[in-house]
């Protein structure tokens, strides 16, 4: 039976999943941040004298 080897690579496998989701999911924040940065900039540049969100 090769239960215990199977398993390892199982449990790899779901951490290197796991690994991945999590830095997607970062990688979509850092790009969501950047773009309200670069949206606020331009709402900045538009009309000063807003109320600063």
């Amino acid at each position: 039976m090769e239960s215990a080897s199977l398993r390892k690579t199982l449990t790899q496998m779901q951490w290197q999943a796991g690994a991945l989701c999590r830095w997607s999911f970062e990688m979509s924040i850092n790009t969501l941040r950047s773009i309200e940065k670069k949206r606020a900039k331009e709402e900045d540049y538009k009309g000063k004298g807003g109320n600063g969100g």
